[in-house]
């Protein structure tokens, strides 16, 4: 089973179990109600969730009533099972993959990040370098043998 990582758990939100998270992506998320989720590797089960504000995403969680009861999940990450995603290709799956540009190794993805417009893809090899993850320097993706084909370009030091 290989675990996503979602966002994290921020505080208690009223009084009856609901409580404020951050989740990396509101946009195309997979996390919905009845969808099941890991806070330190036990499993719940998503009771209701209100992402009306971008900054600020409301989480029922089944089991958790009070306030009391979210004590053990309150600064948790959240994580989903990658194998409960809709089928499609998502950025954490380039996470391991090796990167070549002119059949010459640059390294593996190590993780991204956002800079508000694009998303930034994270290569550690001999130097850790970032690339725009857009169609005029990604060539090619290969996911069943874990690599990415960059297209050829100078690399700025």
């Amino acid at each position: 089973m290989k675990l996503v990582y979602m966002g994290k758990i921020l505080k208690p939100h009223g009084l009856k179990g609901l409580v404020s998270c951050f989740l990396e992506n509101t946009e195309d998320s997979q996390l919905c109600s009845g969808k099941s989720i890991y806070i330190n590797e036990k499993i719940f089960k998503v009771e209701k969730l209100n992402t009306a504000n971008a900054k600020k995403t409301l989480l029922k969680l089944e089991g958790l009533e009070s306030i009391e009861d979210l004590s053990s999940v309150l600064g948790q990450e959240i994580y989903m099972n990658r194998e409960d995603f809709a089928e499609a290709i998502y950025l954490n799956d380039f996470i391991g993959c090796d990167v070549f540009s002119s059949e010459k190794s640059l390294g593996k993805v190590d993780n991204f990040y956002s800079n508000g417009v694009q998303d930034i893809m994270v290569i550690k090899g001999e130097k850790t370098l970032e690339v725009l993850v857009i169609d005029q320097f990604i060539k090619n993706i290969d996911l069943e043998n874990k690599k990415i084909e960059l297209h050829e370009m100078e690399i700025i030091e």
